[in-house]
């Protein structure tokens, strides 16, 4: 299980190549997502050494989107809604004992994304 929301930042929305002001709350509240992984995937998964999860989730409506108009009727017709693909990358496990899969600082390594989606 994973604990997510979704927002769209200032900046990140153009139409026809101008900037559209979100306003800095465009949101969705909290939802869960249920994605599970398997040695079959290309990475393998496995607890220890990570890899893609995935699964599907549905997307509560967006609140606060817009300045001086509301927004929020957009982003829920083209993102919000069921069966939403999800992919998430988890890294290796930090193990304090021995500092197996920590960086110098004893920290959890930061993954390389396995695909990467922006804008």
């Amino acid at each position: 299980y994973s604990r997510l929301s979704v927002r769209i930042t200032p900046g990140s929305v153009k139409v026809n190549g101008v900037p559209l002001n979100v306003g800095s709350h465009c949101e969705t509240p909290p939802f869960d997502a249920v994605v599970t992984g398997t040695s079959a995937s290309k990475p393998p998964y496995s607890v220890q050494f990570g890899g893609p999860l995935q699964g599907t989730v549905t997307i509560p409506h967006f609140k606060n989107c817009g300045v001086g108009e509301n927004l929020d009727p957009i982003f829920n017709a083209a993102i919000s809604g069921p069966q939403n693909f999800n992919l998430l990358t988890q890294g290796e496990l930090c193990s304090v004992i021995g500092a197996v899969g920590c960086n110098k600082q004893g920290q959890p390594k930061i993954p390389t994304p396995i695909r990467e989606v922006t804008g």
